[in-house]
């Protein structure tokens, strides 16, 4: 199956000189879906971050698609990174703009041809379940209807890997399942790689994904 992303070794520490990762080390699979568990403070969204390349590590190796992302020139990494999908904790405000026109300005900035502008839209409105919502700005959508949206923007670039900020943050428990269930259906359809990350350890028995629990990192006086 090959390994999708390996990190070896690695440590950070916060501005402030604390330790949040110390020798961490992570695989994960390609085509595969993982979960990352821990309280808040544990360096979940970190992780991510230290992945998109917003953050750097103190010291380590951090491997996506077999490319050590810590010592790629800006250029190399900017192509790699156009393969990985996103959907951070807190997105922007919802936009008084269409689904179907953020989608299309999405698609037009990743160079997208105009010719599979319209199909890769309403495929991609209708593999999460938000045709009939089409014509309607996210500001008119339920909370879990925005994540899944949120989701859609993510994999409208077509990523190797998915990276998913703590996905039932701020809905309620049925939002969250439903939020949960599409997530899992598009991984399974696209055998896309996933990374999530979640407070509850109850987000990956609902995903049917292992787990990995981060623990809480050393404090001074502790």
């Amino acid at each position: 199956m090959g390994i999708m992303v390996q990190i070896s070794e690695l440590s950070y520490a916060s501005p402030q000189k604390e330790p949040i990762f110390s020798d961490f080390h992570l695989r994960v699979e390609r085509g595969s879906l993982l979960c990352l568990v821990g309280e808040a403070g544990v360096g979940k969204t970190l992780l991510l971050s230290l992945l998109c390349r917003e953050q750097w590590p103190t010291r380590g190796q951090i491997l996506v698609a077999g490319r050590n992302i810590v010592r790629l020139s800006p250029e190399h990494f900017q192509r790699l990174r156009y393969q990985i999908g996103v959907v951070p904790q807190r997105p922007q405000p919802p936009l008084q703009r269409t689904l179907t026109a953020l989608l299309r300005f999405r698609l037009r900035a990743l160079d997208c041809p105009t010719a599979e502008l319209e199909p890769r839209i309403n495929g991609t409105l209708r593999a999460v379940g938000l045709s009939a919502q089409r014509d309607r700005s996210p500001a008119e959508l339920t909370p879990g209807e925005r994540r899944v949206f949120q989701l859609a923007l993510a994999l409208s670039s077509d990523p190797l890997l998915l990276l998913f900020d703590d996905p039932t943050s701020g809905l309620s428990p049925a939002e969250g399942r439903q939020v949960l269930e599409t997530l899992r259906q598009m991984q399974q359809r696209r055998r896309l790689t996933v990374l999530a990350t979640s407070r509850l350890s109850k987000t990956a028995e609902l995903l049917d994904a292992p787990l990995v629990e981060l623990p809480a990192p050393p404090r001074a006086g502790r």
